[in-house]
């Protein structure tokens, strides 16, 4: 694999990638990390996403952040916080970082470890906790090939908008990853599953007219118990989420072309153009036409 089409592999913000892998300069190993401006998604940001291929060291620590990694190639073994032994892990397979979380994984002896992986910030990633899509202990879990041909598209396709700061792009790669996890949910209760798939259909097309009273009714609550509900697991209310992914949509469009105000109003679900400015200027501060001018540099 030669990640993102790269003529040569290089290493980005070294000081952060030895806390994580304690790598040296001598590995060949690309790295990138999200640079301010690099996305308009700002509730879901890549402080360092990478590929590792024939890393040797083993990593034994507990962690401070999240990451989504993926064993592309090879073997060794995984032991997940509590196991006494360490069991199999074979390419290709997936673990998840979180916070706390002690890991014990990498290679065994000669054998070859080719991993890549995306670190995650922001309140995107709690949600994910919320909704069930992120596993709460360390493990290792096999997929199949078609599953990380999958990521590896996205995860190379990161690469390469980040490469070209392409904001549009990286934005989408970010849903990608987004609704891969939402794919492979855990199961998770009947209310909480039920606010899983409607906020789901929401991100997917934020733009559609969607009725808060019917999402009441699908997740079988009353409209007040729904709002309730909602506001605990996913800290804030229903019709401001809603809101807010309308927000970053209108967002995308401002950055990635030259559409006229109200054409973006009416494309991200807003009434019109005077309720757009105005609830763009409650989140920002200023109207799309402004923040479009500040964004372009």
């Amino acid at each position: 694999m030669r990640a993102c089409g790269a003529p040569e592999y290089r290493i980005i913000s070294l000081s952060v990638t030895n806390r994580l892998t304690k790598v040296t300069e001598r590995r060949e190993a690309l790295y990138w990390s999200e640079l301010d401006g690099d996305s308009a998604l700002g509730s879901l940001r890549f402080p360092l996403i990478g590929w590792m291929p024939g890393k040797q060291e083993r990593v034994m620590t507990r962690v401070t952040w999240y990451a989504l990694a993926v064993l592309w190639g090879g073997s060794g073994t995984f032991r997940a916080a509590g196991d006494a032994r360490a069991q199999p892990a074979q390419a290709p397979g997936f673990f998840m970082h979180a916070p706390g979380m002690r890991h014990d994984y990498g290679p065994v002896g000669t054998g070859r470890w080719d991993e890549f992986f995306w670190t995650f910030q922001g309140e995107r990633v709690r949600e994910w906790q919320r909704g069930g899509w992120w596993h709460q202990d360390a493990q290792f879990v096999r997929i199949t090939a078609e599953e990380a041909e999958t990521l590896r598209g996205i995860f190379e396709r990161s690469c390469a908008a980040l490469e070209i700061r392409d904001r549009a792009a990286l934005d989408g790669e970010k849903l990608a990853i987004e609704r891969w996890l939402a794919a492979r949910a855990q199961p998770a209760p009947a209310a909480e599953g039920a606010l899983g798939r409607i906020v789901e259909r929401w991100r997917r097309e934020p733009q559609r007219a969607w009725s808060l009273q019917d999402a009441a009714a699908d997740a079988g609550l009353s409209y007040s118990r729904f709002r309730v509900k909602f506001l605990a697991d996913f800290g804030t209310s229903p019709y401001d989420y809603l809101l807010r992914l309308r927000i970053e949509l209108a967002e995308r469009w401002l950055t990635s072309t030259d559409e006229a105000v109200k054409v973006i109003a009416q494309r991200c679900g807003f009434g019109g153009a005077e309720a757009f400015v105005r609830a763009f200027g409650r989140v920002h501060g200023q109207s799309p036409g402004r923040w479009r001018k500040d964004q372009s540099g």
